[in-house]
């Protein structure tokens, strides 16, 4: 039985995710080893990622096919603010609770993706959005 359309659409976004996540490890690895600095690196890695993140959204969990300036602005925020919830989990973890910063991962892990899922499908991407039965 195949999975229902939001469903298929959430699976696929996980994956475009850890596909960026990887891409952003890989990178960032890779430029310290040639001695980047630790901003230098996380700022190439960040920006790479980020374009896996738009093309995968686009091409293959919302299937759009035109890019639209208003699209690339509204990706560009919802994004910023995936990473200032991030970055706000993480300060109110180590800096005001004083707990290990594994407990950040928990909110940046559930609360994050679903925040920008959201925007992805109801605002960045909304307009190219179809419902059919099933996603390729």
């Amino acid at each position: 039985m195949p999975l229902p359309l939001e469903v298929w659409r959430i699976v696929k976004f996980g994956a475009v995710g850890g596909a960026a996540t990887l891409t952003h490890l890989l990178v960032f690895s890779i430029a310290m080893a040639m001695g980047s600095t630790a901003l230098e690196a996380n700022t190439g890695a960040f920006c790479l990622a980020l374009a896996v993140t738009f093309a995968g959204n686009r091409l293959w969990v919302f299937e759009v096919s035109i890019v639209q300036a208003c699209m690339l602005v509204r990706f560009a925020v919802t994004s910023a603010v995936g990473f200032a919830l991030n970055s706000v989990f993480a300060t109110l973890t180590v800096d005001t609770l004083k707990v290990a910063y594994l407990y950040a991962l928990i909110p940046m892990a559930t609360i994050t993706p679903a925040v920008t899922f959201l925007g992805y499908r109801f605002w960045v991407f909304n307009a190219g959005t179809s419902d059919r039965a099933s996603l390729r």
